[in-house]
Parts: structure tokens; C-alpha cells; sequence
């Protein structure tokens, strides 16, 4: 374990090691060159755009909570969720997904119903981007091994999902000394409708395209014409690397995946230099700026949330 852990440090020092000399190798006036000539309208329409992802990222987490039962106001389901955002970003590994438990768990949500459709919630992401994923590879990389990647992921995950929506299956093979635990994840109730369910898969899908369309305007801007549907194949892979590295933000994997997979669009490294780091840097201080705002009127910081959170989960 401590081997593996180790080498899993090396690996993603390496991925920031090679972003620091990939970018020691751009061409600065060039990219101060796109700055300055860019268009803001597109821009602007970028930031709508990556703004509504984030509504609709407020909405399926409460499709998912009707879905298992329970009902939070919008102000409830939106704090919990962009908190959980902001705290992702800001730390490795996954303590947005338990700040997330732990906040539900203050809305007398058992902790291990929390854990359950946090999951469900994920579940539905790696889906979507494993099939944006798919899309693009069989566009745009035609024969490469990548494919199966993505279709191995894509059945994992809806493997996942179909036992999630029937724990009962596994009760002859879990081993005696769990059971407890099992019995506590099988007596989780589900809603049964579908409308929940497929309210879920719709914002699903419109969160991930809305967010995509904060790049491509930000090519648009740059006076670049790509398919909307390429750019959401790109931010879908790109997202999947992020996930795996386990930094904050994914720095190093997501950036340098993205800039490689624009290259196969004829998107130079600087103006993919660009794209990637408008939409990074948006979709870093907008979420942090609400969840900072929603935090104070609360009054409760991420610093208190954390530290509550450690006592009790």
C-alpha cells in the first residue's frame, strides 16, 4: 500500500513536472497577442453559459435527492452543492464528495444515505463523459486503444448503477462480518420514479454541454470554428483525467490531455494554452465566489465545515 501510494505521488509529480517545461516552451507574445485581440462578447457569453451549468448542477442534485426520497429547498440543495465544489477545488482527493455527506447529514440525511447518492450522483457524470469520451475518439482518433478504455469504464459505471438501484442482488455474497453494513445500504428506499430519474439523466447532459460551451466561445472568440460536440469530447476526456489524478483541479493531467486533444483539432498549443486557461480560471473563481458568498450568509466558513467534518464523519 505504502509502495503503491508512493508511486502514485511520483506519478503525478512527473504530470506536473512536464506541464512546468511544456509551458516553458510556448510562444508568450503569441499568447498575449490572443488576449488582447480576443472578442468579449464570446466571452461573456462564455461566462452565461458555464453559469447555467452550475444552475443545472443545482437541479439534478436535487433530482437525485427526490429520487431517494428526500426534498431540500433550492437555497438547502444549492449551498450543499456548490460548497462541495469549492471545497473539491481546493483540496486532493475527494473531501468535496464528504463535505457534500457531511452537510446533507446536517439536514438529518443519514450519513450512509448521503454516501449512497453521492455516488449515484457521480455515477451519472462518469457515464455521460465516458460517452462524450467514446464520441470523440471514434471521430477524431480513429483506431487508437483509447476506445476501450472508455467503453470499459462506461460498463463499470453502468454495472454500478444498476446495483445501486438493486442492493438486494448482493445480499448471498456479502461475507457475514459486513452484513451489518450491507443491511444499513440494502434498507435504503428508493422513490420508484422514473421522473426523478430521468430529470437526473436530462441535467446530466445539460450541465456537461453548457459547461463545454464556455470553451468553445472562448474559441469563437479567438476566431476559431470547432463543433461544439468535439469541444464537449475534449472537456469530457480532459474531466476524466482530472478525476484519476487526485490533485486539486487536476492540475497537470486535465490541462496537458486537453492541449494534446486540441492539437488533433489543428488548435495550435497557445491558443489551446488560452482556451484551457480562461475556462479554467472561470470555472475555478465562479463557483468559489458563490460558495464564498453563500458561506457568509450563512455564517460558517469552509475552515469551520472541515473541521466539523473530521469530528463527525
Amino acid at each position: 500500500m505504502k509502495k503503491a501510494k508512493i508511486v502514485f505521488i511520483i506519478i503525478n509529480l512527473a504530470i506536473v513536472g512536464f506541464l512546468i517545461y511544456f509551458l516553458a516552451t510556448l510562444d508568450y507574445q503569441q499568447i498575449g497577442d490572443l488576449f488582447s485581440q480576443a472578442n468579449i462578447a464570446w466571452l461573456v457569453a462564455g461566462l452565461v453559459f458555464y453559469s447555467l451549468s452550475i444552475y443545472f448542477k443545482i437541479i439534478r442534485f436535487g433530482a437525485v435527492l427526490n429520487y431517494y426520497g428526500f426534498k431540500l429547498s433550492f437555497k438547502n440543495t444549492a449551498f450543499i452543492q456548490m460548497v462541495g465544489i469549492a471545497i473539491a477545488m481546493m483540496t486532493p482527493g475527494r473531501l468535496g464528495e464528504a463535505s457534500k455527506i457531511y452537510l446533507l447529514h446536517q439536514k438529518n440525511i443519514p450519513a450512509i444515505t448521503g454516501t449512497t447518492l453521492t455516488i449515484f450522483e457521480r455515477v451519472f457524470d462518469f457515464l455521460f463523459l465516458s460517452l462524450a469520451g467514446i464520441f470523440f475518439v471514434l471521430q477524431f482518433m480513429a483506431g487508437s486503444n483509447l476506445i476501450w478504455g472508455f467503453i470499459f469504464l462506461l460498463i463499470v459505471m453502468a454495472g454500478l448503477l444498476v446495483l445501486l438501484r438493486n442492493l438486494h442482488w448482493l445480499r448471498r455474497f456479502v461475507p457475514r462480518r459486513f452484513k451489518n453494513l450491507y443491511e444499513k445500504f440494502a434498507s435504503l428506499k428508493f422513490t420508484g420514479n422514473r421522473k426523478y430519474l430521468l430529470t437526473t439523466i436530462a441535467y446530466t447532459v445539460l450541465t456537461w454541454f453548457t459547461q463545454s460551451l464556455l470553451s468553445w466561445c472562448v474559441l469563437k472568440g479567438l476566431g476559431f470554428d470547432v463543433s461544439p460536440l468535439a469541444v464537449l469530447g475534449i472537456e469530457a476526456i480532459g474531466t476524466l483525467a482530472a478525476i484519476l489524478s487526485f490533485l486539486p483541479l487536476g492540475i497537470g493531467a486535465m490541462d496537458l490531455s486537453m492541449i494534446f486533444l486540441y492539437s488533433l483539432l489543428n488548435i495550435s498549443n497557445e491558443v489551446a494554452t488560452v482556451v484551457v486557461l480562461v475556462a479554467r480560471t472561470i470555472g475555478f473563481l465562479v463557483p468559489l465566489v458563490i460558495a464564498l458568498i453563500m458561506t457568509n450568509a450563512a455564517e460558517t466558513s469552509f475552515k469551520e465545515i472541515r473541521s466539523k467534518m473530521g469530528k463527525q464523519l
